[in-house]
């Protein structure tokens, strides 16, 4: 891309008048401290294009498919949307804040933390309101699967944190908390931590959300039998698993970071 969108005289213009173009090249420099930049703005593949304010924060991450002048202009206007929004729940306009809340985690503008002290503070209407409560449902949707990834991410190369990691989603898992779409990162440590505990039931419920994702995918079809195989050992109480081999299968600042 470097060579391509980013090299033509159409983004030397654009860059020239409307953006401050900043590159951030991913390494692992000992005391280098932008290190982490990539991880911190929720960087996801090489290279990673945001939008950025002028203090840094986060405006918007731009799609694939839109890494031209063209797609950059088109995410400015998501911008724009984002900052009238943000301009209104600041004046307490009524709805916008739920609607703000609603737009950053769809985005992916915020921390975990974050949002869930603005969902904390959101002001419920004082009549019964089903648009609000639709709202505030898909908002608890993407704060559950928001804190899924935050957990996953916080475990790191570290063995024991993993463990720990994979405990505390199991214990979800046991409460009924389960993310409404097939989380991968979710039911892997879950069915991990279930069958260390001999729990028959939530290993099968991963076992059944797997299939329903991948079906009869053949490149699932050895895991499925380790799967099903495990399954059986706890429902009859053995605890032993059978061997199956598994193969391995405003000021606005364009940010492009995860470079390398």
């Amino acid at each position: 891309m470097e060579s391509g969108s980013l090299s033509s005289q159409d983004f030397a213009e654009y860059a020239s008048k409307d953006v401050v173009p900043y590159l951030h090249v991913t390494s692992r420099i000992p005391g280098n401290t932008t290190d982490a930049i990539f991880r911190n703005y929720g960087g996801t593949g090489f290279p990673t294009l945001l939008f950025l304010d002028a203090d840094g924060g986060k405006l918007a991450k731009v799609a694939g498919a839109d890494r031209s002048v063209e797609g950059f202009k088109k995410t400015e206007e998501q911008i724009a949307e984002l900052l009238e929004l943000r301009t209104a729940a600041a004046k307490g306009d009524k709805g916008a804040d739920v609607d703000l809340l609603l737009m950053e985690l769809e985005r992916g503008l915020l921390s975990f933390e974050l949002a869930k002290e603005k969902r904390g503070s959101l002001v419920t209407p004082k009549k019964s309101n089903a648009e609000f409560e639709d709202k505030v449902a898909r908002i608890d949707g993407h704060l559950f699967e928001f804190e899924i990834t935050t957990l996953v991410r916080s475990a790191g190369p570290a063995t024991e944190k993993r463990k720990q990691v994979a405990a505390t989603l199991y214990e979800m898992a046991k409460n009924g908390r389960f993310p409404a779409k097939f989380n991968y990162s979710f039911w892997t440590p879950v069915m991990e931590e279930a069958k260390s505990q001999g729990d028959a039931t939530i290993f099968e419920k991963g076992l059944n959300a797997f299939r329903e994702q991948y079906g009869d995918h053949p490149r699932f079809e050895s895991r499925f039998k380790k799967m099903e195989a495990d399954l059986q050992a706890l429902q009859s109480g053995s605890g032993a698993t059978a061997q199956v081999e598994v193969p391995k299968s405003q000021a606005v600042v364009l940010a492009v970071t995860g470079m390398r």
